[in-house]
């Protein structure tokens, strides 16, 4: 499970950071998963071991997240129509008011 979980963080780091090999999610802790780590942990500055140590997790997982968070929609916020508009329950059917 774990894993999985740090191939699927390793790939989309690797999207963005072209030293750090892509991985296969495929929960097998091998050589290809070894070298990710590693180039991983040398490309920001963590000693290279090719285990994913707490330390290497966290910083995986950190990087992961601000790369999500970079790639989300901005969420659109339409400005109230003006200070004095009031939003009432609509006493009207849903049937009728789109006519």
């Amino acid at each position: 499970l774990y894993i999985r979980e740090l191939q699927t963080y390793l790939r989309k780091v690797a999207t963005r950071h072209d030293a750090i090999p892509s991985v296969a999610i495929d929960g097998i802790f091998g050589p290809e998963t070894t070298a990710s780590v590693t180039a991983f942990q040398t490309t920001f500055d963590l000693s290279p071991t090719g285990r994913a140590d707490r330390i290497t997790w966290n910083a995986v997982y950190a990087e992961y997240m601000r790369i999500i968070e970079e790639e989300a929609p901005a969420e659109g916020v339409r400005p109230f129509p003006n200070p004095q508009h009031i939003m009432l329950p609509s006493v009207m059917p849903i049937s009728r008011r789109w006519r």
